[in-house]
């Protein structure tokens, strides 16, 4: 699962940088920019994915009892 959304994160940084060089920005603002959307957009599935896990696991165990 982690390496998912570690390449979701890869797929959308470098489409960032892409999108943000057309706008012609100095390179060091692509790069932080895109970092930035990087970071977030993996910490954000990241937490995601947890809170999925952690419904289907207590939903299999309330079925279980």
């Amino acid at each position: 699962m982690q390496k998912i959304i570690i390449q979701i994160g890869l797929l959308f940084f470098f489409l960032s940088v892409i999108f943000f060089a057309k706008m012609e920005l100095p390179l060091k603002d692509i790069l932080i920019k895109a970092s930035i959307l990087f970071f977030a957009l993996t910490i954000m599935l990241s937490v995601v994915a947890l809170i999925i896990m952690k419904f289907i696991n207590k939903s299999s165990y309330d079925d279980d009892n």
